[in-house]
């Protein structure tokens, strides 16, 4: 019987998101994204979408560059 292992979320998802940065296509990044995702889900640990470094969305976009 083959034992159970666990792993850091934390690290698993810096991991992940090491390989989408280095991946060189959009189909590549996609499918990192969503492997990701269904482990968060899974997991309990998704948090929603969210921006990198703090950006708001449309609201931040207007306020920014209109």
């Amino acid at each position: 019987m083959a034992k159970r292992k666990t792993v850091q979320v934390e690290a698993l998802k810096d991991h992940f998101n090491k390989l989408i940065e280095k991946s060189k296509t959009l189909e590549g990044r996609a499918a990192l994204c969503y492997a990701l995702s269904d482990i968060l889900h899974e997991t309990g640990n998704y948090k929603g979408f969210q921006y990198i470094n703090g950006w708001k969305g449309v609201e931040d976009y207007r306020h920014r560059y209109l």
